[in-house]
């Protein structure tokens, strides 16, 4: 505290700064103990304190006080936090933390907000004073540094990213309050506009961004905060509208709209993004603000979006008929019929969202071909609204492309009249489950509630009338649910009860319900050897036409002492296994080995590397036991080693902090029995990868290991099924595919 104080006063009385001293407490009445302190040091810096249980008359007199730059303000505020995310008052420059955040991720975002811009002769360098005397804080960082130098390092590289990332945020918002009010009225650190824009080619030399007030209707009122140096305009714009569930003269909508306007002169480019287009005249804004030659990129070049995305499924689409005006809309496996239509030139193509894969990363597009609106589905700082313009501008106006991909390569579901004749060899949890967190989904087997992320599900034998059967497998208890696909069925398909209790999926607080209920809307997808996968009765047709697994690239391990269909190691520990073989020989790459064997795992081992400061490499090692503890030319022995693999990519999507969620919750399972999935490094090492892939980029690989193949003998059908899987990992992780059987 007497610290904190003394870096205040010699900011304000040696450097003549206008410094501010902002102390964080844990709770309510910790902060009015600190105040009360800093009140019997400091007298004179008038210290006051604000928290959420103080009334609006209370905490706005507080406020002037701190905003009064006289002899009478405060110089000294204490809070719960309360004045953290999004506050805007660049006179805070001393943080003293005198109870710490239980995140260092948010400790280090805490402090990038004192580094925000002011007047230079009146606003300085940020200072920091954290309580080490807690004992808590003490022991999380010695926690930290008995790790080891490497925590030196990611603590110092988080933190000037963090910091970074806030300095790049803050150049936006301080560059924006150079002309215009809207900064006064609500703080522009907290605006998060979806990533969606129309875009337009300029013509012009200069632009008059003040001139959108010129479109907007009657009566509205705006404000608006204008950065002349990056050409950013941003207003808020009040008005009323008519309320849609009746015809009254006297009853209104008070609607507030978000506008963000982007200019680029060198490019010829004009970024142009509202909360409601229609509703600001959005073209005609653009045109007013510019001028006439201003033109929306329209048309097919609007769908370049997709270009370079994989096994690209559209999820919806509008489209018109050649001539005619009314549209008409298709969504899930009726976008076959749509894109059908558009291949024989019938109908027009208007709009469409798709789901895919970019760069190794789940991605989806949206796009309206006449609006010349695009989106992806996700928002952000207006910082990081900029970038993505940047960045989507060069891809819609890429040249050289005659056709967006949205004909040639998208996938189209096709509906089965019968069970599809590929042999299955994986089944995963349905679209919505794989994006939700694990533990806020579970299963119940009757009554006994089990976590979605201790649950696995397994193929089980294909019926004589082509059924595929569904294990539903946690360590308390087994069902089995049958999938039947017939024409003759409602809908095409039926799930039925085989064995086992009977299963219902509950969703967070909501009511479970029936598994056949909840599979209506979220069908469990099948996987198939020839890379191609179905949900319900409805077929999608990847292609992926990979040819042969190059031989060469087999690896031969040694299997000697270890029964080849004898797979898992368990809490025993059991070395004489393929799972331990496989861990021991990875240990001396990776500081991290888990085995993370068991119902719902992400893999049978999750190895981890430190590559370099900006590189973490993650690698999921599937293990199979041979059909008959034998070396053999049987092909059904990479059936379920392959089908992990392709079902495995959702941990890579997720991210690796969802993962260490899941990893950390089947480790303290274990840890209560006594036994440890740590064969190398510990959870300490795991939380370590975690803090760092916030900024590290991901290296990916996965090993399939299987004794039961030979180098020597194994076939085109096998070789073809491994080329097969190592491009659709490719494609949708960009990963890096291993192979290791016996000689």
């Amino acid at each position: 505290m007497e610290k904190a104080i003394a870096a205040l006063r010699y900011d304000r009385d040696i450097l003549n700064l206008d410094h501010l001293l902002m102390a964080r407490t844990r709770s309510k009445e910790r902060a009015e103990q600190v105040c009360a302190i800093y009140a019997a040091l400091a007298p004179d810096l008038k210290p006051i304190f604000v928290h959420s249980g103080l009334g609006t008359l209370t905490t706005k007199e507080a406020m002037d006080k701190l905003f009064d730059r006289g002899p009478d303000g405060s110089r000294v505020i204490v809070c719960v936090d309360m004045l953290g995310e999004g506050f805007d008052l660049p006179h805070l420059k001393i943080a003293a933390l005198h109870d710490n955040h239980k995140s260092l991720a948010i400790t280090l975002q805490f402090i990038g907000r004192f580094t925000r811009k002011g007047d230079p002769t009146k606003i300085g360098e940020a200072t920091v004073v954290t309580n080490i005397a807690d004992p808590e804080a003490e022991r999380k960082l010695a926690d930290l540094y008995a790790e080891g130098a490497d925590w030196d390092r990611i603590i110092k590289r988080l933190s000037e990213e963090r910091i970074a990332e806030e300095l790049r945020l803050q150049d936006v918002v301080y560059g924006l309050k150079g002309e215009g009010t809207l900064h006064d009225q609500l703080s522009l650190w907290n605006l998060r506009p979806a990533l969606s824009a129309q875009f337009f080619r300029t013509k012009c030399q200069t632009w008059n961004p003040l001139a959108y007030q010129e479109v907007l209707p009657k009566g509205a009122e705006s404000w608006f905060s204008y950065s002349e140096e990056d050409e950013v305009l941003v207003a808020v714009i009040c008005r009323a509208d008519e309320v849609g569930w009746g015809s009254y003269q006297n009853i209104l909508n008070t609607i507030y709209d978000l506008l963000v306007v982007r200019w680029d002169k060198e490019e010829g480019a004009l970024c142009l993004y509202s909360s409601d287009y229609k509703g600001v005249r959005s073209e005609r804004l653009a045109q007013i603000i510019t001028n006439d030659d201003t033109e929306l990129v329209s048309g097919t070049p609007i769908f370049n979006i997709l270009n370079n995305v994989e096994l690209p499924l559209v999820k919806s689409l509008g489209s018109s008929r050649i001539g005619a005006i009314s549209f008409t809309s298709y969504f899930g496996p009726n976008v076959t019929e749509g894109l059908a239509l558009i291949e024989k030139a019938q109908s027009e193509l208007n709009n469409l969202a798709c789901l895919g894969y970019e760069n190794g990363e789940r991605v989806i597009w949206g796009g309206t071909q006449r609006r010349g609106k695009v989106w992806q589905q996700r928002s952000g700082t207006i910082a990081e609204w900029l970038a993505w313009t940047k960045a989507t501008w060069t891809k819609v106006t890429k040249k050289g492309e005659e056709q967006a991909n949205v004909i040639r390569d998208f996938l189209k579901p096709e509906k089965l009249s019968g069970p599809y004749g590929s042999v299955p060899i994986a089944v995963q949890w349905g679209e919505q489950a794989q994006q939700r967190f694990n533990d806020r989904q579970s299963l119940l087997f009757s009554d006994v509630e089990v976590p979605l992320f201790e649950v696995d599900l397994d193929l089980g034998t294909v019926g004589p009338n082509g059924e595929i059967h569904v294990r539903i497998v946690s360590d308390s208890a087994t069902a089995e649910y049958s999938l039947t696909i017939r024409e003759d069925l409602p809908g095409g398909y039926r799930h039925d009860h085989v064995s086992g209790p009977l299963v219902r999926f509950k969703i967070g607080n909501s009511a479970p319900i029936a598994l056949p209920e909840y599979l209506l809307k979220d069908p469990f997808v099948v996987h198939y050897v020839d890379g191609t996968y179905s949900y319900n009765c409805y077929h999608i047709p990847a292609r992926l036409d990979a040819g042969l697994f190059d031989r060469d690239r087999l690896e031969a391990w040694d299997w000697t002492g270890i029964p080849l269909n004898k797979e898992s190691m368990h809490k025993a520990a059991d070395q004489a296994t393929i799972q331990f073989r496989t861990a021991e020989r990875l240990k001396p790459d990776y500081e991290v080995v888990f085995n993370d064997d068991g119902c719902g795992e992400a893999a049978d081992l999750v190895c981890l590397k430190d590559v370099d400061e900006e590189t973490i490499k993650l690698c999921l090692v599937h293990c199979k036991g041979a059909h008959g503890g034998q070396v053999s030319q049987d092909i059904t022995n990479f059936y379920t080693v392959c089908g992990q693999a392709q079902k495995s990519i959702t941990a890579k999507h997720a991210g690796l902090p969802t993962l260490y969620r899941d990893l950390k919750r089947r480790h303290e399972i274990w840890a209560r029995a006594g036994a440890d999935r740590f064969l190398k490094g510990n959870m300490k090492h795991l939380a370590y990868f975690k803090e760092k892939a916030r900024r590290a980029k991901i290296e990916f690989e996965m090993i399939l290991v299987q004794p039961g193949g030979s180098v020597a003998t194994i076939t085109d059908d096998v070789l073809r099924l491994l080329a097969t899987t190592e491009l659709y990992l490719f494609k949708t992780t960009q990963a890096k595919l291993r192979v290791a059987i016996s000689a």
